[in-house]
């Protein structure tokens, strides 16, 4: 969230370029074109004429078309093309306006006035002006130089005021902030803590200001994040790494559509959702034709709730797609870094506030990743005498957009796999919102502060960020069902087996909206998506598995009126039966909404979703507690979803992938037998053990997860550029277009700073161990909840086994000798990822046998002895562990 884009603006609105596509032929979907921008824009002024009406256009879009209809344009491409439509939100002498204008007619169709709660999307330029309001103010200057500052080194940003149970407000307002440069680029590291001014932003005039307090200005020093501002030492520079492709591309671009591999689907841009991922179908090898996943998807909402309950901060909790868009925060893409070499580059379009059509140069990049990661091996070690290998190595498909919304950057990636499944991630990069304080050193804190201390007078706040995406799953046809598959523990009767416990999948299908909110992590499932009237040749359902990464939940009490207004994340999981309406979880107006037009109220009607045109909607989320090494850019953090075929295919789609031809065989590769590995700024020793490496099999303790370690085959198992040792380990440097952080300043006036540094029998095991070079008050307030971190250092074994899921944790290993010189605790944080627990009863004696399994972590006393988990928990055939201190 936050700061006004300035100088993205300032470029945005200096290239308005009107250009037709390229392709012939107009696909339903596509964005509007620039022509059509300024046609809108033409038909809505013949209406409402200047000067005598003042229009400000916030949302120009395209009006969906009929879905069947676009569905039955596509069975016949050759018959006439729906009507092209634009939805446009405006605000026509202060009142707003939900107008459809009919393209093909050159007419408007629609013309409604809303006056319920909320707002439309702040536009760029009425930010702008609200925010150089201050620096002709004379309490504000004032303000600025009782603190011996200097005002032409000030910038200021504008933020969303929210909803805390207040009448009815008139006025469309925002609250400045202001923030000191001098001598940095870092604006968010050194706010003027304290001052407040609002603004009527239609009236464009102040109508408060505060000066509540005086904290010291945090320091600039090391806060500026430019290459060219850094002093030595550096750390050692790594060779040069590359994605190359000399016959080009494997994928082709027509207008919006794509088309690579087994994949074809449609690329559009969305001023409010940025990109829009469209009639997404696979080929099926086996019969011979495409088949529907995906009719549609993007982000619908982006809630970000900080957890300060001070009077300058309490009423940050933004909607950063509804309140500022979070396609029109999307920033140009730099080439080489944030997309690698053999990328593709599309620009998009917008409306400015008169209407005109602004491009977004490079804003959405398409491109081919591999890592050496593998689509699917085997090694057949039945044969006696012979060995059979073969390996597929995994080439995807990387759709990718940044969103700067103020301090943060949002790398957002639709990857696509020949496997079938759609990878969607999303790494959070950029600018901590800090807050200043009076304190330099942890020692001194004896409040709550709401955040950790990073810097000298420089608090990181706790904060939260909630990604609700939007899709539309037609899996081999509209008419779908969600069915969760319950793994359930089952007492094995009447001693059919020695066995006293396994799982069984207990399968229920959701019937209305209530069955379908599912908060994941209470209870171990599946959950698929499937088509209830297809089956394959076996009888399965054809369906489609939502796998979830890392599961977050909000922390906010319920009767929170930010929470009420963000109530859409709740529950992870919610399905809608389709309604063309219903597009925005957070509401269509969600600038001071209130919480009424909203995924959770929609889903209060319990309508019937089974065997019908359904809409899953996933909301992941992270919880954010700042630690020193976010300061001052923070490395990127990932999480994200995978949609993956369940039983819609009648065998692995990937067996008759052919390999991709070498591009150079093992230009670099040489073996090495040492055993002492140096990489950048990590230091480590590999070696080799017959038992190490995992299963009522245990494949280590029974089998030797070493002994069945197999020969590695060059370009499948791994890429050109590995040292191998000799050929059962491999060591490379890893470049899959990723980055490790990033930042577009945006918030100095006038100019656009960019930097960032891209960075066992039938089963195979693949085993990565992957090193990164980031090294891994007395308030009164309108709000109810707030959350704040409450630590518990382990004293002894039994405090140290965590169930993960069951509460929301960070879990840090900390050196508590050692402190940083803020006075932190030096450590190293825990990030999981999907996690599944045992379900296996206590007493089976399997589980008695693996009952480390038990919990997702333990920690013990170092002793030499104690090596392998399923011996050292026995203990006299009992399962203690030993209650020595931690």
């Amino acid at each position: 969230m936050a700061l006004i884009p300035n100088s993205l603006i300032f470029l945005l609105l200096s290239t308005l370029l009107i250009i037709i596509p390229t392709h012939q032929r107009q696909h339903p979907l596509d964005s509007l074109t620039p022509a059509e921008f300024s046609k809108v824009r033409a038909i809505v002024h013949s209406f409402y004429p200047i000067p005598s009406h003042t229009t400000a256009f916030h949302y120009v879009g395209l009006e969906d078309p009929d879905k069947l209809t676009v569905l039955s344009w596509l069975k016949d491409p050759t018959t006439k093309t729906p009507p092209r439509q634009a939805f446009v939100i405006a605000r026509i002498n202060q009142t707003t306006h939900e107008i459809t204008v009919d393209l093909t007619v050159n007419k408007i169709v629609s013309d409604k006035l809303y006056d319920g709660y909320g707002y439309p999307l702040l536009t760029f330029e009425e930010q702008i002006a609200a925010n150089a309001l201050p620096l002709k103010y004379a309490p504000f200057l004032e303000s600025i130089r009782k603190r011996g500052l200097k005002i032409e080194e000030v910038v200021c940003g504008g933020f969303t005021v929210g909803w805390y149970g207040e009448e009815r407000r008139k006025n469309r307002i925002v609250r400045v902030m202001c923030y000191y440069l001098d001598g940095t680029v870092n604006a968010y590291m050194r706010p003027v803590e304290g001052v407040t001014v609002t603004v009527d932003l239609e009236e464009t005039k102040i109508i408060g200001f505060k000066d509540r307090l005086t904290v010291p200005i945090p320091k600039g020093d090391g806060t500026d994040y430019r290459g060219s501002k850094q002093n030595p030492p550096f750390l050692a520079q790594l060779k040069g790494i590359t994605m190359v492709q000399p016959d080009g591309p494997s994928f082709t671009i027509d207008g919006h559509r794509i088309r690579w591999a087994n994949w074809d689907f449609h690329l559009s841009f969305d001023s409010r959702a940025g990109p829009i991922i469209s009639l997404a179908s696979i080929f099926d090898l086996q019969k011979q034709m495409f088949r529907q996943v995906l009719y549609k998807g993007f982000v619908s909402e982006l809630f970000v709730p900080y957890m300060d309950l001070t009077e300058e901060w309490y009423y940050r909790t933004f909607f950063d797609a509804g309140e500022y868009g979070y396609g029109l925060c999307a920033v140009p893409l730099e080439p080489f870094r944030d997309c690698p070499e053999n990328a593709v580059f599309m620009d998009a379009y917008f409306a400015g506030q008169n209407g005109m059509p602004v491009n977004m140069p490079d804003v959405f990049c398409i491109f081919e990743k591999y890592a050496g990661d593998i689509t699917w091996r085997h090694t057949e070690t039945l044969k006696p005498g012979e060995e059979i290998r073969e390996v597929r190595p995994e080439v995807t498909l990387v759709v990718r957009m940044v969103s700067t919304v103020g301090n943060y950057d949002y790398i957002n990636d639709w990857e696509f796999k020949q496997s079938g499944s759609i990878k969607v991630t999303v790494g959070l990069t950029g600018l901590l919102e800090v807050r200043g304080s009076v304190y330099t050193h942890n020692d001194q804190i004896k409040e709550e502060v709401y955040g950790t201390l990073l810097a000298e007078n420089t608090v990181g706040t706790h904060h939260d960020h909630f990604l609700t995406y939007h899709l539309d799953l037609d899996v081999d046809g509209d008419a779908n069902s969600l069915v969760k598959s319950n793994l359930q523990m089952t007492r094995v009767a009447d001693q059919m087996s020695p066995r006293k416990s396994y799982w069984r999948v207990v399968s229920e299908t959701a019937k209305t909206e209530s069955d379908a909110r599912i908060r994941l992590g209470v209870e171990q499932a599946d959950l698929l998506v499937v088509n209830p009237n297809k089956r394959t040749d076996l009888g399965n359902s054809i369906g489609y598995r939502l796998i979830p990464g890392s599961l977050t939940h909000p922390v906010l009490s319920d009767d929170d009126y930010s929470q009420i207004r963000g109530a859409f994340t709740k529950y992870n999981v919610w399905v809608t039966p389709y309604n063309k309406s219903e597009k925005w979880a957070g509401g269509l107006y969600a600038d001071q909404s209130r919480g009424d037009d909203t995924l959770a109220r929609w889903s209060l009607r319990n309508r019937g979703i089974e065997n019908k045109d359904i809409v899953l909607w996933y909301t992941l989320g992270f919880h954010h507690v700042p630690y020193q090494e976010d300061f001052p850019v923070m490395p990127t953090t990932s999480s994200g979803f995978e949609l993956r075929p369940a039983n819609f295919f009648e065998s692995n789609p990937v067996l008759r992938v052919k390999l991709p031809p070498p591009v150079k065989y093992w230009s670099n590769c040489s073996k090495n037998t040492t055993l002492f590995i140096r990489s950048a700024k990590w230091d480590f020793h590999l070696s080799f053990d017959a038992r190490a490496g995992l299963s009522s099999f245990f494949d280590a303790g029974e089998y030797g997860y070493g002994l069945c370690a197999v020969p590695l085959e060059p370009l499948g198992d791994c890429p050109e550029n590995v040292v191998n040792m000799p050929n059962t380990f491999w060591v490379s440097d890893k470049y899959a277009g990723d980055i490790m952080w990033r930042h577009t300043e945006t918030a100095i006036p006038g100019k656009v700073v960019s930097k960032m540094v891209s960075s066992v029998g039938s089963y195979d095991y693949i085993n990565d161990w992957e090193f990164k070079q980031s090294g891994s008050i007395e308030v009164t307030s309108p709000r109810k909840s707030y959350w704040r971190v409450v630590s518990e250092t382990a004293k002894t074994e039994p405090g140290a086994r965590i169930k993960l899921g069951e509460e929301q944790a960070n879990l840090l290993v900390v050196n508590p000798n050692k402190r940083t010189d803020m006075g932190n605790f030096v450590g190293y944080l825990s990030i999981p990822g999907s996690f599944a627990g045992p379900l296996l009863s206590d007493d089976d004696y399997s589980q008695t046998r693996g009952a480390v399994t038990k919990d997702y972590l333990w920690i013990t006393p170092y002793k030499k002895i104690e090596k392998w988990p399923d011996i050292f928990l026995i203990k006299a055939e009992e399962m203690i562990p030993w209650q020595d201190g931690v």
